[in-house]
């Protein structure tokens, strides 16, 4: 596999699933949950979409949900 255009090398990352390790640590999330969010959304939304997934999950889970509406 060449790593020219590769978005997590680009991002200082090994690959994909390196990526999502250090996704899991940063928003103290499983990293099965993390692969189940991303496979939704799919690979286009892993440095946007996904990771404003995560913050809204992680703000929802430290008891702030009620603010979001």
């Amino acid at each position: 596999m060449s790593t020219k255009n590769n978005i997590y090398i680009d991002y200082g990352y090994k690959n994909r699933h390196d990526y999502f390790i250090s996704l899991s640590e940063r928003f103290d999330i499983d990293i099965s949950g993390i692969y189940a969010i991303a496979d939704i959304m799919g690979k286009d939304e892993d440095f946007d979409g996904l990771v404003s997934s995560l913050d809204d999950y992680q703000y929802i889970t430290q008891g702030n949900a009620h603010i979001l509406n």
